[in-house]
């Protein structure tokens, strides 16, 4: 069954219009989320919905299944919740589950299951593109015990010391652009190019201020790189480098105030709902969100690829590790283009 399939079951009385229209016009199904297969049949159906079978695996599924609503109880809520951060962007816990009447473990949960869902961006880069560095506090925000890690270290000592700073990468083809984690400690051209290399294929030119870390011609020599100093007069480049930094105070302030510190393994997917909330493109209730079968294995699967990034890729040593597990982790097809560190 290679065409994508929509619901057209009706609404009944026990779900709302709402959700139903959400079903028939929005979630679709393209594959099979426990083994990737594109061939299955309709198997009977569930409330206002069709179940399916795969014909490769035997397994059933909902068209829901494996997406940012997959094993959600209170799913009108849930969509209220999703359309509440659209409009009115991200608010603390407390702020959601006194408005939303849920639990502080609920509504954490249910804003990382948002925060996945948001489409990761592939797209190419082309023509002239700035180039920026920004650092946070390395944070282990609610893991218990990680006190231990860090004992006899005060904020300030870190706050100075490279080795406990998460560096992102924000890169911009115009007013908006990406901000991507690259690594705990120093960065250098490796991490760039993790993320960035296959992208800028097509550019003509990379430019960063003085200040910026990529500046640094012995470390990362980018043969097409601009450095923009004071000196030079160059207008529209210098506005689009101040627009850069001020971009780059907002993501900070939002993160440090408004969201009162956000530990580093989440930090990724808090930059990209900030890049696209304030690009006016994030929407966790549309069909390119529901595409998306793998958000609730990466969702239980998140451990792993925090500790495979903090061995891989940082100077950091990976140690606390949660204790929450899932009987489901690993029964799902994983996209490998999937990737958020």
């Amino acid at each position: 069954m290679a065409n994508s399939v929509k619901n057209t079951f009706k609404s009944t009385k026990t779900w709302s219009e709402k959700l139903a229209s959400l079903y028939r016009e929005k979630i679709e199904v393209e594959s099979c989320p426990w083994c990737g297969s594109k061939y299955y049949i309709k198997y009977g159906r569930y409330k206002f919905t069709y179940r399916y079978k795969c014909k490769s695996c035997s397994r059933t599924f909902l068209p829901s299944t494996g997406t940012s609503i997959h094993y959600i109880h209170k799913k009108d809520t849930f969509i209220e919740y999703a359309e509440f951060i659209q409009n009115e962007g991200m608010h603390t816990l407390k702020f959601m589950c006194d408005n939303f009447n849920i639990s502080p473990m609920t509504s954490f949960d249910w804003r990382h299951k948002i925060l996945m869902s948001i489409p990761i961006s592939t797209r190419s880069f082309k023509g002239i593109v700035l180039c920026n560095e920004l650092s946070l506090l390395y944070s282990l925000k609610g893991r218990k015990g990680s006190s231990l890690e860090t004992i006899g270290i005060s904020r300030k000592q870190k706050i100075l010391d490279e080795k406990y700073q998460s560096r992102l990468i924000i890169v911009n083809e115009n007013e908006v652009g990406e901000i991507k984690l690259a690594t705990v400690g120093l960065i250098n051209r490796n991490h760039f190019d993790r993320i960035f290399k296959k992208r800028l294929n097509n550019v003509e030119k990379l430019i960063c201020s003085e200040q910026s870390v990529f500046a640094n011609k012995e470390e990362f020599n980018f043969k097409s790189l601009d450095i923009v100093s004071g000196k030079k007069k160059q207008k529209e480049i210098s506005q689009k480098l101040i627009n850069q930094e001020t971009m780059m105070y907002m993501f900070k302030t939002w993160i440090n105030n408004t969201m009162r510190g956000v530990a580093t393994k989440y930090l990724a997917l808090y930059a990209n709902y900030f890049m696209n909330y304030v690009g006016k493109i994030f929407n966790p209730v549309d069909r390119q969100s529901f595409i998306q079968k793998y958000i609730w294995p990466f969702y239980t699967l998140l451990e792993c690829f925090y500790e495979s990034f903090i061995t891989d890729h940082t100077s950091m040593v990976y140690s606390i590790p949660t204790k929450r597990k899932w009987k489901t982790s690993g029964n799902y097809y994983f996209d490998l283009n999937f990737k958020r560190y």
